[in-house]
């Protein structure tokens, strides 16, 4: 097999995997302040934030961001609530077609106005 025959085979690889169909998954982001919650290609779906059990009783705010993209590039497009979670919040997710990407970040959580590290008070699961 010739080098341009498996640079070619590696490149159809690498796009099939960046265009696959990814059901909604959310986790700690890489600096575990925030939550993020990600998908590409894929249909309409909810995400509910809650809070861990027993973590603290009071009034927890946080940031509610979201994004598209095509995967792999920039965000285009963003947009941000202000979150007061009483009992949870959901977070109703458009679907997004091949090669697309669609992000949401949960951040700048505070309790009694002092900042807190949100995946410490709160978790997201898919619906």
């Amino acid at each position: 097999m010739t080098l341009q025959r498996l640079g070619f085979i590696c490149l159809i690889l690498a796009f099939v995997e960046l265009s696959a169909a990814a059901r909604t998954s959310c986790g700690r982001a890489r600096d575990n302040s925030r939550i993020r919650c990600i998908k590409s290609d894929y249909g309409e779906d909810t995400v509910t934030i809650r809070r861990i059990d027993d973590t603290v009783s009071e009034t927890i705010e946080f940031t509610v961001s979201i994004s598209d993209s095509i995967c792999g590039q920039p965000p285009t497009g963003f947009g941000a609530e202000l979150v007061t979670l009483d009992e949870y919040y959901t977070v109703q997710l458009k679907s997004v077609g091949p090669g697309k990407c669609l992000e949401v970040f949960i951040s700048a959580c505070s309790v009694n106005n002092e900042q807190q590290n949100c995946s410490e008070l709160l978790k997201a699961t898919l619906d």
